[in-house]
């Protein structure tokens, strides 16, 4: 299933993907195996607000149903 648009706001006519982005971070994060090599595209250190962290990652969790 495509989640994409749960993770995506819009605001004042604009869409807002930054949730998006950040959801592909922590996937990209969880996934990376130690012996695999990082590549570094879906790694980034813009993403400040550590609630907004916690906040994708439950989103994760409940749209894989493991809320």
């Amino acid at each position: 299933m495509d989640y994409k648009a749960d993770f995506i706001r819009c605001e004042d006519g604009a869409e807002d993907t930054e949730q998006y982005e950040l959801a592909k971070v922590l996937l990209a994060y969880i996934t990376s195996d130690v012996t695999g090599v990082n590549d570094g595209i879906h790694y980034t250190d813009e993403f400040l607000d550590e609630q907004m962290y916690r906040d994708t990652f439950e989103m994760i969790f409940r749209c894989m149903g493991q809320g």
